[in-house]
């Protein structure tokens, strides 16, 4: 038989070798525990406890002398808990009796107490508290307010005075696909009218004005525009020239489609 598996056969359950200055102190002070009833006083009346608060009372008991008690039961209950949920080894339970036999043994001992006596031990540094973040490093990166101010009177303006017959193009950007400049959009386009004007502005969309309104809206209504595999969307610069309206009727969102006068 393997010596691992020989250890892990010799281990005793945790009750029968564990606690027993617990179980010291109960008994000098009248309140041994038994597998019945006990004389335990609960809530000022001198009624016998059932078997259940009577091991509540002890779990309870145990796990406060867990927390106020010497590091090295502290460890002790670890490794029990580390054995009994799957996590640690036997073995690990050996490392809580410093070896004499050599030095190997000695420091793989120290090792696995320093492994776990940051986790007992109480913090013992100076409490610091959080240093609030500034607002100042949080809106560095964000414009000020003037910024945006003057950027939204521009686009406003630029909105106003672009013509009604005005649409917005966009495309994808694919790896092998260059997309589109100026001269293949207004190739794409021409079809459907006269084109007054293209603007690029971002490098997957521009802003393309046609000379009629009927050549705007047949741009639009196109199913197919540009190459096949990098198709245009030609969408509405206006929000007032698009012809869908959304409204919520029994909880539930309606597109309805309303024809406009061209």
């Amino acid at each position: 038989m393997p010596w691992r598996m020989e250890q892990a056969l010799n281990v005793l359950p945790p009750s029968k070798h564990r606690h027993t200055d617990v179980k010291t102190t109960l008994a000098r002070r009248g309140l041994a525990l038994t597998r019945g009833a006990t004389s335990i006083p609960w809530r000022g009346s001198h009624q016998a406890l059932p078997p259940s608060k009577s091991k509540t009372f002890a779990k309870l008991f145990e796990n406060s002398q867990r927390m106020f008690g010497d590091p090295d039961t502290k460890l002790a209950c670890m490794y029990d808990r580390m054995v009994l949920a799957g996590r640690g080894t036997p073995v690990d339970k050996e490392l809580l009796k410093a070896p004499t036999c050599c030095r190997y043994h000695w420091l793989q001992y120290q090792a696995g107490k320093r492994r776990l006596i940051g986790a007992v031990l109480p913090y013992e540094d100076p409490f610091l508290p959080p240093t609030p973040a500034s607002k100042a490093l949080q809106n560095l990166r964000k414009p000020d307010q003037l910024s945006r101010r003057v950027w939204h009177d521009l686009n406003t303006n630029a909105r106003v005075q672009a013509t009604i017959a005005t649409v917005n193009v966009r495309w994808h950007s694919l790896r092998h696909d260059p997309g589109y400049d100026e001269a293949s959009l207004y190739d794409a386009l021409r079809p459907h009218g006269h084109i007054d004007s293209i603007h690029r502005t971002s490098q997957l969309s521009a802003r393309v004005t046609f000379s009629e309104l009927q050549a705007a809206c047949r741009a639009v209504a196109a199913h197919s525009l540009g190459r096949p595999e990098n198709p245009l969307l030609c969408l509405w610069y206006h929000k007032s020239m698009k012809n869908k309206g959304f409204y919520v009727r029994r909880r539930h969102l309606h597109v309805s489609l309303d024809p406009f006068a061209t």
